[in-house]
């Protein structure tokens, strides 16, 4: 495996999965057009500003 400082154990990760991400393999549906958001939109970002207003948001 070319990662080197990555140590995996058990299976939730399987090595060749990291390799192939590692070469630029994108899975399917991981992309910010799978969940709604443009290109260039981190879905993190988007999570942090709706949990954000909610706080802000008068119950």
């Amino acid at each position: 495996m070319a990662l080197t400082a990555t140590t995996t154990e058990g299976a939730l990760f399987p090595a060749d999965l990291l390799e192939r991400l590692a070469a630029g393999f994108e899975p399917a549906g991981q992309r910010p057009e799978d969940f709604g958001l443009k290109s260039g939109q981190r879905l993190s970002d988007e999570m942090q500003a709706r949990a954000r207003s909610r706080e802000a948001s008068p119950t």
